[in-house]
């Protein structure tokens, strides 16, 4: 999606105070998508717990009639998440979205948060007309964090050996040894 006039990605990764804005005459629907967020590697087997997402927005709309939308992707935009909406105002504010327990309605994998993979959609909403027509919704940064469990090691194999089998003691026997996973 790329419905919103951006002056630069950059925008939107750090708060600036030069504002991505949307143009709307009916405040519903338009979309922007942003990717490339460089998520650190997540171990491999991790468990996904929760993703987090930061929304710094406003409205030219004074009666907090307003709303940004944000939905995830783990497939480039071919598929989204259930959306997560935010209610804002003509005062520049901070939402957190999504939280540390909050996997947007679906189960996420490792491989999902790779640049190539993870998509960020954010989307003006009027969601009872009555936003003012001409109201423009601007976002000064969004931020994503994935919170994950790390998989519990295995243990290492530790083998004792004693020459004791069947309470008889073996002095210079052959043992076989069988190792099971």
């Amino acid at each position: 999606p790329n419905d919103w006039d951006v002056n630069t990605v950059a925008n939107v990764q750090t708060s600036n105070d030069v504002p991505v804005v949307l143009y709307a005459s009916d405040n519903d629907g338009q979309e922007q998508g942003y990717s490339n967020f460089n998520f650190p590697a997540i171990p491999a087997n991790s468990t996904i717990d929760g993703v987090e997402v930061v929304v710094e927005a406003k409205s030219t709309d004074s009666g907090n009639d307003c709303q940004v939308r944000v939905n995830l992707s783990w497939n480039n935009g071919t598929n989204y998440t259930t959306a997560i909406d935010a209610t804002i105002d003509d005062t520049e504010g901070v939402d957190t979205l999504g939280g540390s327990n909050n996997n947007w309605g679906r189960t996420w994998s490792v491989g999902d948060f790779t640049n190539a993979n993870f998509v960020l959609k954010i989307q003006d909403r009027d969601p009872g007309n009555q936003c003012t027509d001409d109201a423009t919704t601007s976002v000064d940064q969004i931020q994503a964090k994935v919170y994950y469990t790390e998989p519990v090691p295995k243990p290492d194999l530790t083998i004792v050996k004693t020459n004791n089998v069947g309470n008889n003691v073996v002095v210079n026997g052959t043992f076989v040894w069988t190792l099971l996973a």
